[in-house]
């Protein structure tokens, strides 16, 4: 019963958030479950902004559909299709802006095309705004489309700088949104390249093992060694205020066996090291390097 209450509270959150972004978006469709078919009609008529909820009861496992979408990433992307008794070729359009929402992680060729935004319930001492139906939305809503029309041959034109670390498909993920900080300007440009950056630093925006890549990377730097114990690590993880790491997981300290798990993806792994005259499970800190240049500034 306790699963199936937060399967219930998440579909309530993402049904929520579906809403408010209605409210705002440009020709929004939203479907809860939507066919192959649906997808590319919808797209060819409506030229919409098309909203998808509980991706995850229908979408897994539907190769076509996640096909559709995967291709509708690109401006000049059509399907193929026969109509009528003559069996007349007809192409149409799969191109526009979607929100695709889900309990779980979407296929990796579809997170790669896609900003990834996971959904975590506030703690007690976090404080939001309230963001009420209505007239807000639709105030809002106008805001957003004047802007928009004022700002549209800038918005065509601009051609945004973009962090290194940003490339092919991601980095396509980022441009209108970068281009859209860098005219709004008042700060927006430097958050949306942090956060474009540190979206991109691990696949599907899964940042916590950057976060013990850093840790871990300070860590050698503060005691200046080549080698450190896996207990070591842990026991300064578990008293870092502040971060994730001393309730890890059901409010216990981050174990010795998640820190190698959240290294593997990083071709990183325990071995025996030698300290002075014992050895113990640590890690060397060349076994890093190549993780500490592609994944930490």
């Amino acid at each position: 019963m306790g699963g199936q209450s937060a399967k219930v509270r998440l579909r309530s959150c993402t049904t929520r958030v579906n809403s408010k972004l209605e409210a705002v978006v440009a020709n929004p469709v939203q479907a809860s479950n939507i066919s192959s078919a649906a997808v590319y009609r919808s797209i060819e008529r409506w030229h919409p902004t098309l909203i998808v909820d509980e991706a995850d009861t229908f979408l897994r496992d539907n190769t076509e559909l996640r096909g559709i979408l995967n291709a509708g990433h690109r401006r000049n992307a059509f399907v193929l299709r026969v109509e009528g008794d003559d069996h007349e070729p007809r192409r149409f359009s799969v191109w526009c802006p979607k929100v695709i929402a889900m309990i779980g992680k979407p296929h990796a060729t579809l997170s790669g095309r896609s900003i990834v935004v996971e959904l975590k319930r506030k703690t007690m001492l976090e404080k939001r705004e309230r963001f009420t139906d209505g007239c807000l939305n639709d105030h809002l809503a106008r805001k957003c489309a004047r802007w928009a029309a004022d700002n549209e041959g800038r918005l065509r034109s601009h051609q945004p700088s973009l962090p290194e670390s940003l490339f092919n498909r991601t980095a396509d993920n980022w441009i209108p949104l970068v281009t859209i900080a860098d005219i709004a300007g008042s700060g927006w440009q430097e958050t949306a390249r942090q956060l474009a950056a540190t979206a991109a630093a691990r696949k599907d925006g899964d940042i916590t093992s950057v976060l013990l890549l850093q840790a871990i990377r300070e860590l050698f730097e503060e005691k200046n060694a080549d080698r450190l114990s896996s207990e070591d690590i842990v026991n300064r993880l578990a008293n870092s205020e502040g971060s994730p790491w001393p309730e890890y997981r059901n409010g216990k300290p981050i174990s010795m066996n998640q820190v190698a798990n959240l290294l593997k993806d990083y071709k990183v792994h325990s071995k025996q090291v030698r300290f002075g005259s014992t050895t113990r499970k640590g890690y060397m800190r060349d076994d890093f390097r190549d993780a500490f240049k592609r994944y930490l500034k």
